[in-house]
């Protein structure tokens, strides 16, 4: 007489066989290795996202405000040679001070500038060391 389980483990589901009045149990079937499920990786979100800080609130209160001004827009519209919806490319003409509003070169030509403000301190703390870099 034989009767079918169905025990799942680390590699998957199997399913056996046993044989009635038996010690002996056989595997018919396995899960194959693309059926695993994979675990899931559960992310949090930013300590600063219930708590932000003053610039930040300061941004997403601009945000707001340029939002509710141009409620009702519709359409699409260019903005810095890109087609987007107008309320999008309204918005981002009235927020001043954040990066969306710059073009590439700005922002690359910043962070150069941050880079070798970074560079000269680098120079500088060599310098009170005592280090001497060449390259």
């Amino acid at each position: 007489m034989e009767v079918e389980k169905n025990r799942g483990g680390i590699m998957g589901v199997k399913r056996l066989v046993e044989i009635a009045y038996s010690t002996k149990k056989f595997v018919i079937a396995r899960t194959p290795p693309w059926g695993y499920k994979r675990p899931v990786v559960l992310r949090g979100y930013p300590v600063t996202a219930l708590n932000p800080t003053d610039p930040q609130f300061a941004q997403r209160l601009k945000l707001a405000l340029a939002a509710q001004k141009v409620r009702g827009t519709t359409g699409k519209a260019m903005y810095k040679g890109v087609l987007m919806p107008a309320v999008c490319s309204k918005i981002a003409g009235m927020i001043t001070g954040s990066t969306g509003g710059k073009t590439k070169e700005e922002r690359a030509a910043a962070r150069h500038a941050a880079a070798d403000a970074h560079i000269e301190s680098m120079k500088a703390e060599a310098k009170r060391r005592g280090i001497s870099v060449k390259v």
